[in-house]
């Protein structure tokens, strides 16, 4: 458990960060396929994972 306490507070502030950017990434990714979905359907769905 040595690693633990060797690391800086600014990789603990810069993972928190990352963390945080890609929480926010994924939760406005999700609205934009659940928009997608409600406007064009299936078809959305398919533009999205073709």
């Amino acid at each position: 458990m040595i690693e633990v306490h060797e690391l800086s507070h600014t990789d603990l502030k810069n993972d928190i960060k990352g963390v945080l950017t890609l929480s926010y990434t994924l939760r406005y990714w999700l609205i934009g396929v659940t928009f997608l979905v409600a406007q064009f359907g299936s078809v959305g769905f398919a533009i999205i994972f073709a």
